[in-house]
């Protein structure tokens, strides 16, 4: 009995150099481990925060609304422009309820973001002194490619009457430019 329990209680013996090989392979294996565990060997360098990379956009001007007649009904207190674009609404002016419609308007330029196309639609709301408002819109979508840029366009809109139809013609028009610098 005392034999077998020999067997089983022996003790492994090495020399100097052997000890020395299992130490490097240890240290490099801990070393290793370290490396893969802090992401050092597949870290992408880090960019700087603070640094805002330039980046490419388009510009919407709305330059002006206007009515093709003067058959408005009643006095009028100005328009307010919606341009949906790639299914974004963009609210012209952007700082009042509305403006007076015609030559004087001021230019507004909005900010889009890049794509290959410009899906463009327009809707006008004209706003009389009594309150009432007459709604102008159209079904119709411009598209202009990402390669006709810089474009300039006049959008016809037509005249919704209480009965939600739409006019024959068009009533009101809404002149824009997509460019690639804001103007």
């Amino acid at each position: 009995m005392r034999h077998q329990e020999e067997k089983e209680v022996r003790v492994a013996r090495i020399n100097a150099r052997q000890a020395i090989v299992v130490a490097v392979i240890s240290a490099l294996t801990g070393f290793g481990a370290t490396l893969l565990g802090t992401g050092v060997l597949w870290r992408q360098p880090e960019t700087n925060p603070m640094i805002i990379e330039p980046v490419a956009q388009k510009w919407l001007t709305v330059m002006e609304v206007g009515f093709l007649d003067t058959s408005f009904p009643g006095e009028l207190e100005g328009v307010r422009a919606i341009l949906e674009v790639n299914g974004r609404a963009i609210s012209y002016p952007s700082r009042v309820l509305t403006a007076m419609p015609g030559v004087g308007m001021s230019n507004e330029t909005f900010a889009l973001e890049t794509d290959s196309e410009y899906a463009v639609r327009a809707e006008v709301l004209a706003i009389g002194v009594g309150g009432g408002v007459s709604r102008y819109a159209s079904q119709v979508v411009e598209v202009f490619q990402e390669s006709q840029l810089p474009v300039e366009f006049t959008y016809y809109v037509y005249g919704i009457s209480s009965t939600m139809s739409r006019a024959p013609t068009p009533s009101i028009w809404v002149r824009f430019r997509i460019s690639e610098n804001p103007e």
